[in-house]
């Protein structure tokens, strides 16, 4: 029953993913996929590193109110 239910969660996140930015598309994939550094990531994207904290922040909250809009988060 577990696996069935971090199976849905995933197909979820990945259809939340799905409907952001493709700019936060990208950080998401630097920062959680490829686990680049925030200093790093600031500078390919050309932002600063408080606002690479503030989006990522913010993409959180977003994809987290997505799951749970959907059932995948509870």
């Amino acid at each position: 029953m577990g696996e069935e239910r971090r199976e849905k969660q995933f197909k979820q996140l990945q259809k939340c993913i799905g409907h952001l930015q493709p700019d936060h598309k990208t950080m998401i994939m630097l920062r959680y996929h490829e686990g680049e550094p925030i200093e790093k990531m600031a500078e390919s994207i050309g932002r600063t590193v408080a606002a690479c904290y503030k989006t990522l922040s913010r993409i959180r909250l977003n994809l987290k109110k997505c799951l749970l809009k959907s059932g995948a988060g509870a």
